[in-house]
């Protein structure tokens, strides 16, 4: 069933309030990108809906985790970004599939390439295939989730510190 994107935004924003509610710390993570095209149209929606997932957050108390940033700074200069768009160049049934994903997978379990490997040989750095996290990607949103539980545990008494991480 297809969500409305003001739906969604206002299953978020309850989602805040009910963590608020409970006196729990709350954190959003941004939308990682999609392709390692910056100026891409999908990476552009994906600007669009971080943007209001930041005004959520500030909204609602809550911290922002900016993955996307983080990832963006890992892409730099490529010399030929993989553009997501391509990724769904594949057909099936004369609809769209993403073929890059069924490529990457084959490399991932079938080959036991490594998702930094698999990244690398579709020509990117962050992405997989498009869509899904590599190694070092991961590792990144691991790094930032991590400090901002420790720094949410400097800031309060462990004893009655609660968390929630709200990651879409």
């Amino acid at each position: 069933q297809d969500i409305s994107t003001d739906a969604f935004y206002q299953t978020i924003g309850s989602m805040l309030t009910r963590i608020k509610q409970r006196d729990c710390k709350a954190a959003l993570v941004s939308l990682p990108p999609l392709g390692e095209v910056r100026s891409s149209r999908p990476n552009h929606l994906v600007d669009i809906h971080n943007a209001e997932l930041g005004r959520l957050a500030e909204l609602h108390g809550a911290d922002l985790i900016d993955l996307n940033a983080a990832l963006w700074s890992q892409v730099g200069a490529a010399e030929n970004p993989v553009r997501f768009e391509t990724l769904m160049s594949d057909k099936l049934l004369g609809q769209p599939i993403p073929g890059g994903v069924f490529r990457a997978a084959f490399r991932g379990y079938v080959r036991r390439q490594s998702w930094d490997q698999v990244a690398e040989a579709g020509g990117r750095r962050i992405l997989v295939d498009g869509v899904h996290l590599s190694d070092r990607s991961g590792a990144e949103m691991l790094r930032l989730v991590h400090e901002f539980v420790a720094t949410s545990l400097e800031a309060e008494s462990t004893e009655n510190m609660n968390l929630s991480l709200i990651h879409i």
